[in-house]
């Protein structure tokens, strides 16, 4: 029995570290990558990408450090509590959270569950009143015009591909 308690407790020790590996890696901490915004200075920030108020110029995410922790959190609470269902994702931009719920689905050994990756691949559509009452809000908005946030789906593949977390298992929408 104490055997396999030492193994557990190895087994747990190598999925945190490759999961912490995996999140620095995709929210761009690892290499300190610097914000790509218009706006900025084109320089590593690390508490601004910990809360994620900038855009990597090569990482996969932007939600930053403190969100993507947040999401392994809830992805491995349904999974030790065996909550059934898939994972999905809207609005991917480069993939990197969902490539980080792939991540976990993968060091947790889940063979059943599919993951979601939805997005128009186009980047954001301009604000639109007239069919979206709520876009009443955002007129003036120019996030659409930011090519920064165009990825189209190929490189949201292909951005899988790196990590090697590409299977039949992840889903585009």
């Amino acid at each position: 029995m104490e055997t396999q308690g030492i193994f557990m407790s190895d087994m747990s020790r190598i999925r945190s570290r490759y999961l912490n590996l995996l999140e620095t890696a995709l929210v761009g901490t690892l290499y300190g990558d610097p914000g790509s915004q218009p706006w900025s200075s084109r320089e590593f920030h690390p508490d601004k990408r910990a809360l994620g108020r900038d855009w990597p110029a090569l990482a996969q995410t932007m939600i930053g450090s403190i969100r993507m922790r947040s999401l392994r959190h809830m992805c491995e609470t349904v999974l030790l509590d065996d909550i059934p269902g898939d994972f999905i994702e809207t609005g991917v931009w480069r993939g990197g959270a969902c490539i980080y719920m792939k991540g976990i689905l993968e060091a947790h050994g889940d063979t059943r569950r599919c993951l979601f990756v939805a997005d128009s691949f186009q980047g954001l559509p301009p604000p639109n009143a007239a069919i979206y009452a709520a876009d009443a809000a955002d007129a003036g908005d120019r996030h659409h015009t930011f090519e920064q946030l165009k990825v189209s789906r190929k490189e949201v593949e292909n951005n899988f591909k790196k990590y090697g977390l590409l299977d039949d298992r992840v889903v585009f929408l």
